[in-house]
């Protein structure tokens, strides 16, 4: 929209300004837009599903393209209630780190309908929960308040 920000920041280091209700994926699976393997992650593809919920009552979906599942598009679903976060996700060919933006550190957290390690970081304000691939994603994050 049309705001100004004014961000001091090192000349090595590039501000990443991400507004409520996304979803963005970051990984090592291919190089570029070739085929060819990133050489750091030859053995080891991975992604990072990146969340920042929206408000109350808002939800958001992003389409993947999974590459190792012949192109294959899986719908990522997030949406927010009163004391919940959750998102679904078909299963993914790779391994996956799902970081969630939370505000505070969750009551709750269940992987499909199970309870799951997670690391919580106060000053980044993000959950992380680790999953394995071809597995379908049914994340709830519950906290005490909206």
């Amino acid at each position: 929209g049309p705001v100004t920000l004014t961000q001091e920041v090192p000349i090595d280091r590039i501000p990443l300004f991400i507004k409520k209700n996304v979803v963005y994926i970051t990984g090592s699976i291919y190089s570029g837009n070739s085929r060819v393997w990133d050489s750091t992650s030859k053995s080891n593809p991975s992604i990072t599903i990146h969340v920042f919920p929206g408000q109350v009552n808002e939800q958001t979906t992003f389409q993947y393209i999974d590459y190792l599942d012949n192109d294959t598009e899986k719908t990522i679903h997030v949406k927010r209630t009163s004391n919940k976060v959750e998102m679904t996700s078909d299963a993914l060919s790779t391994p996956s780190t799902l970081g969630i933006r939370y505000q505070e550190k969750p009551e709750r957290l269940f992987l499909n309908q199970n309870p799951v390690p997670h690391e919580y970081n106060d000053q980044k304000k993000r959950v992380s929960v680790q999953v394995v691939k071809n597995m379908p994603i049914h994340l709830e994050i519950f906290c005490s308040s909206p």
